[in-house]
């Protein structure tokens, strides 16, 4: 009996443990047009569109991170992340993403994420995009 009880309790603890350490993937199309889609700086939408997903958005605590495919955007959209175009001898040290306004993370993608809070967003700030050959990664802090 006391082996039985020590076992679950175990068992218990260590599925607490992976839990809370979960990280969520999903492929999405994510529209790099600004709030409301006015074409100011920030995120317009992200949609659960996997025929034509640009970014894979990884959520893990309180942050959200974007890993966007740089062969699926168009040069407009890297001028909307980046703000500049990528030239090769550009500094690709520092780059930063803006987002003037809090973005509201749709109930359903949350679902998706297993994002636990109803009120999920992204806050609004200056963000680092990291730059690599094939992708922008971008690390944005939930509220």
């Amino acid at each position: 009996m006391k082996t039985t009880f020590i076992s679950l309790f175990f068992l218990c603890l260590m599925n607490t443990c992976y839990s809370q350490n979960t990280i969520n993937e999903v492929l999405v199309r994510t529209n790099w047009s600004g709030i409301h889609c006015r074409g100011t700086n920030g995120i317009c939408s992200i949609n659960d569109n996997k025929q034509q997903a640009n970014t894979k958005l990884i959520y893990k605590e309180n942050t959200l991170t974007f890993i966007i495919d740089r062969a699926k955007l168009s040069a407009t959209e890297v001028l909307q992340i980046v703000r500049e175009p990528l030239l090769e001898d550009a500094d690709l040290q520092n780059l930063n993403f803006i987002m003037e306004d809090d973005f509201i993370i749709d109930p359903t993608m949350q679902n998706q994420l297993k994002i636990n809070n109803s009120q999920a967003a992204l806050s609004k700030g200056v963000y680092p995009v990291q730059i690599t050959d094939t992708s922008f990664i971008i690390v944005f802090n939930l509220q």
